[in-house]
């Protein structure tokens, strides 16, 4: 969390490299970011909100992409099915 007030204000930088690093840690948290960054929904200037919305998006789909095949493993159950209505909702 000590990182992330940080990394929010150089969300714009004007350096590509500055920004292609700061958008890999802020994405290295995981589906945790939503959580970390809210306190900061209000003081984030509106353009960096959205910079940060796709890298949220972004989280979510390849959480979706790394476990969507895992339902199948569950066989021909009602728990696999459930699994899989529990990836796409989230």
């Amino acid at each position: 969390m000590k990182l992330i007030p940080f990394l929010l204000y150089l969300l714009d930088d004007p350096s590509p490299a500055v920004q292609d690093e700061v958008h890999k840690a802020l994405k290295a948290f995981g589906p945790k970011l939503e959580k970390e960054v809210a306190p900061f929904r209000y003081i984030i200037d509106p353009d960096n909100w959205i910079v940060l919305e796709h890298i949220l998006d972004s989280i979510k789909q390849e959480e979706l992409h790394s476990g969507w095949m895992s339902w199948l493993e569950l066989g021909n159950s009602k728990s696999g099915l459930e699994k899989a209505f529990v990836n796409l909702s989230s």
